[in-house]
Order: structure tokens, then sequence, then C-alpha cells
């Protein structure tokens, strides 16, 4: 809550509602939105759903279940994208391969103040109970040095989670 002043964040986009509603509703802030597109561990989450703040807004979003002008104006929309060219808006970012410059540029662009960056799935290689101890340390030691470096190409905008 620090980074938003207390405030809390506008929108979530979930990919794992139960795991995260925990830290969901702790940052959520009133009349926020949470779109939930994936399942993830595929839990559910706490009933009643007990969020901090209030008018929340949840929405399962299923591509195959929107409104058919919900996917035409989404299909005109990237069409026109496409067709004036602004496919090429982040050709420099992904030249760079998304380094954190250009992350906190493409966050500009897109007015996203702030971004929490979380793991990847090979981060989950550490659930392996096989693995040894001195491998999972130095795979969680590479992940983390990885993490901070990256985060620090965007003090007070990039922060990492996990």
């Amino acid at each position: 809550m620090d980074i938003t002043g207390g405030e809390g964040v506008d929108h979530i986009v979930e990919v794992d509602f139960a795991a995260n509603f925990p830290v969901t509703s702790e940052v959520l802030k009133s009349s926020g939105v949470v779109a939930i597109y994936a399942a993830g561990t595929g839990q559910q989450p706490p009933v009643p759903l007990q969020f901090r703040r209030s008018n929340t807004v949840v929405r399962n979003v299923l591509v195959y279940d929107m409104p058919e002008p919900a996917k035409e104006a989404a299909i005109a929309d990237i069409t026109a994208w496409l067709e004036v060219g602004q496919q090429d808006v982040y050709a420099d970012s992904e030249q760079r391969d998304w380094d954190s410059a250009s992350q906190v540029t493409a966050m500009d662009n897109e007015g996203i103040d702030v971004a929490v960056l979380f793991p990847s799935r090979g981060l989950f290689t550490l659930g392996d109970s096989d693995l040894e101890p001195a491998f999972a340390t130095a795979i969680s030691r590479a992940y983390n040095d990885w993490l901070a470096d990256f985060c620090s190409g965007g003090p007070g905008r990039l922060f990492g989670a996990g």
C-alpha cells in the first residue's frame, strides 16, 4: 500500500484468484476491479469474499463467453491498430528484449504508474522435492538477483513479488 500512498490499486488482472486473494483484498482500492482470466491453482477463494474496500467488481473473463458485440469491437480495435501501424510502437522495446528501461517506457505509454512482477513458471521448479538443496538455493539466488537487477531499472515503479 505504500506504493499507492495508501489508496490501493484500481485494477488487478488476476491469474490465480484463490492463491492471491489475501493480497488482492488488501491492495484493491474502493470501486476497484479484479479481472480473472485464469484459474491458476484451481482452488476456490474464501467465501464469502471479504474485501477491505467497498464496491469491488469481480469479473470472470472468458473470451468464449463474451457477447458477440464485445468480440466484434475487439476485432475492430485490433484491426484498426494494425492498419495504422501501431504495432511498431513497441519495436524498440522488443529489440531490447523488454529490458527494464523499455518496460518503464511502455508503462508510461500506457499510463501505468506501478507494475508488480510475478514469478514465471521457471521458479516453480523449486517445488520439485528431488532437487539437491544447493541447486535449489542456486536457482533461488539467480532468480532473486535477476529480479532485483530488473527492478532497479525502474525504482519506485517496478516491484518484484515471489
